[in-house]
């Protein structure tokens, strides 16, 4: 009986039963059906009964329909009763089927199509992308063999039934294959997986462009021929009023996999948690597996592994935060780091609320500010760069760039950004630490004076007022875009702390400056030479 009536609750005789029309359960919608039927041959082979299941379809095509019904069977085929190597006198395999007035032509591109899509696509990847007309049987899996000897196409011992294999299939498989784009039972989850793994990968690009360029991380991260060409996708249709890379709400959107995946080697954005030698696998897999999709729409079985494969690994391995390991570009120095590191400590230490749980969790985005504030240094973002008269860039440039770093890193969930009611005003960059622990960086220019003294009785104030109901410890940054055209102060006469007594209590600023209006080294001029002599002594 048909394998619809046996569920249908159609009596059973006898103690073999032959389920017929399997395949008629082998599409995504029948996966309900298909574990009901597993359920129930299962009872009655534990009452003593035999089940043989004879399906057109393979079985690996019922290997995701929610049933272990099809792969726990024993494989078994009748005898070849036709010769697929003389296409004039070919019959299918069963002589329940023979038809004599069937061509060979009709007989094979049914048999293919019952094959489905991911057989059809590794034979088409095997016989034509490989360039090989006569590949061997050994190259494919063991259920792929299985089912062309199901087809008749191998025989028992895994050789072609087939002479010109290239020259036969091609027609036929062409023809399959083009039907099957859309109607693949197994692509859409492969699709959707492939679309997560891209949209993590879009993620983590985006995330770690924005810490290393701020706010023109577009324009800074994409070369201009690539730029160009996402202007032009962006002013189709779809975004008409585009004219330029600052127009486009998300430029990375409309990049492939394949794009990303170059846009990331060439912009230099280091290992974002992944070696070079895997993130070189993964291009040229991955590449290949998005290509066959767009222009094939279908995949082998193989292709699935491989997605799933490196959906896994971005999974696990993918970080915004890799701009702070040894490996990246942006590697930071850890003697030197930490020489920094102990320099603010001990300016805290004068301060009691230092030596509490809050000056452990103040200290970590203390490490993340400095690593921010060696990272201006190292790379040039517009808010940095010279300006001409009467056009000085904002503090808000800055401030962007910082909420966005901070975003990259083990803070980003704790980050926020112009948050009002803390202290009756608005700060400007609020991390909660944990135990809900409150740390206000306040963001700041200075045109005239950068000096610390200066900085301090500008702004000290301010940022320490907002300290009024949490944790006397927060930080001031300060964009300083006086004249440096004689060069800039290092890293290290970069940073201070300033601890002043408020209200009869100790408050405590770690003041940072990001040097802006910084010439190129090219055009910085040459200081006067220091003077030696007995007075300098």
């Amino acid at each position: 009986m048909d394998a619809d009536a046996f569920l249908d609750g159609e009596d059973v005789e006898g103690n073999l039963v032959v389920l017929t029309d399997l395949d008629a359960l082998s599409s995504p919608a029948s996966a309900a059906r298909m574990g009901k039927l597993r359920m129930k041959v299962h009872a009655e082979v534990k009452a003593g009964r035999r089940f043989v299941l004879q399906s057109r379809a393979p079985r690996l095509i019922y290997a995701s329909r929610g049933s272990l019904l099809a792969q726990d069977a024993t494989f078994a085929t009748g005898p070849s009763r036709s010769s697929w190597a003389d296409p004039h006198h070919a019959t299918p395999v069963f002589e329940a089927e023979l038809d004599e007035t069937r061509p060979f032509r009709t007989v094979l591109r049914q048999t293919l199509t019952e094959l489905g899509v991911s057989v059809c696509a590794r034979l088409d990847r095997l016989v034509y992308e490989s360039g090989n007309p006569a590949p061997g049987v050994h190259e494919l899996d063991a259920t792929e063999v299985e089912a062309l000897r199901g087809a008749g196409l191998v025989d028992s011992v895994g050789g072609w039934q087939v002479e010109d294999l290239a020259a036969v299939l091609r027609r036929e498989l062409t023809d399959v294959l083009d039907e099957g784009r859309d109607g693949s039972s197994y692509l859409s989850d492969v699709v959707v997986e492939f679309d997560a793994l891209t949209s993590a990968l879009r993620r983590t690009v985006r995330a770690a462009a924005r810490a290393r360029w701020g706010p023109s991380w577009a324009s800074e991260c994409l070369p201009e021929a690539v730029a160009l060409e996402v202007v032009k996708r962006a002013s189709s249709e779809l975004a008409p009023m585009v004219e330029s890379i600052e127009d486009i709400r998300d430029a990375l959107a409309w990049l492939s996999a394949k794009e990303l995946l170059g846009l990331r080697r060439e912009s230099a954005l280091g290992g974002l948690g992944m070696s070079e030698s895997m993130w070189k696998a993964a291009e040229r897999e991955l590449a290949a597996v998005e290509d066959r999709l767009r222009f094939f729409g279908h995949l082998t079985r193989q292709d699935e592994a491989c997605v799933k494969k490196w959906s896994g690994w971005l999974g696990q391995k993918l970080s915004h935060t890799s701009h702070l390991s040894p490996d990246s570009g942006l590697a930071i120095e850890s003697a030197n780091e930490g020489a920094l590191l102990r320099q603010i400590r001990d300016g805290l230490l004068h301060n009691p609320a230092f030596s509490t749980a809050s000056g452990a969790a103040f200290m970590q985005l203390v490490t993340s500010t400095l690593r921010f504030l060696r990272l201006a240094a190292d790379h040039r973002a517009p808010y940095t760069r010279p300006f001409p008269k009467g056009k000085a860039p904002l503090e808000a440039a800055l401030q962007e760039h910082y909420f966005w770093y901070l975003g990259a890193t083990g803070l980003g969930d704790s980050t926020f950004m112009e948050v009002p009611n803390i202290s009756t005003g608005r700060v400007d960059v609020l991390v909660v630490g944990e135990g809900g622990k409150r740390f206000v960086t306040e963001v700041k220019r200075e045109l005239s004076d950068a000096s610390f003294p200066a900085i301090a009785d500008a702004y000290f104030g301010q940022a320490a007022d907002y300290h009024v109901n949490s944790d006397p410890l927060g930080q001031l940054l300060v964009l300083d875009l006086t004249d440096h055209s004689e060069g800039v102060p290092a890293v290290a006469n970069s940073i201070s702390v300033e601890t002043r007594d408020v209200g009869g209590s100790l408050r405590s600023i770690v003041i940072y400056v990001v040097r802006g209006n910084r010439p190129e080294p090219s055009a910085t001029k040459s200081p006067r030479p220091v003077q030696s002599g007995p007075e300098n002594e």
